[in-house]
């Protein structure tokens, strides 16, 4: 059953979001020293790519969340993303090597952890679960993997 990340994850996204359009904004902010006469040419149309930046990213940041599922299949685990190009990564849960859980601080505050997912080609993240829900996954993936070493 496709499963989505924890709401909060929108929340860890947003902020970061906000983190970066706050420096964006810090810069714009010293256009203002620019001389008046030249204000159309620089200070207005940076003001409204700017504003335009932050709507479209809180957008993209709903519609991100939305467009994002994971899920565990038999011995395969399935995780789906995107909004405008998707990507559909299937991992067989026999050649996954190692199981990471991890969490940055502002997941950490919001009682978040990410699962990482390590095989011999690549590492796959799902990022914003809820301890109980990264937990059991990790037993799930645990469970598929020592099953396939007997």
């Amino acid at each position: 059953m496709k499963k989505h990340l924890d709401k909060k994850m929108r929340t860890v996204w947003l902020i970061r979001s906000t983190i970066i359009w706050t420096i964006c904004v810090l810069c714009y902010l010293f256009t203002f020293f620019i001389p008046r006469e030249y204000w159309l040419y620089t200070v207005l149309p940076v003001g409204v790519v700017l504003a335009l930046g932050i709507i479209i990213t809180y957008v993209f940041v709903i519609l991100s969340y939305n467009c994002y599922y994971y899920y565990l299949e038999e011995e395969v685990v399935y995780i789906e993303k995107g909004v405008i190009f998707k990507h559909r990564m299937i991992i067989p849960c026999k050649k996954t090597q190692d199981v990471h859980l991890s969490s940055g601080p502002i997941m950490r505050a919001l009682g978040l952890k990410s699962v990482e997912i390590s095989t011999a080609g690549s590492n796959f993240v799902v990022a914003g679960l809820s301890d109980d829900d990264a937990t059991k996954f990790i037993a799930d993936i645990k469970q598929v993997v020592g099953d396939n070493s007997d």
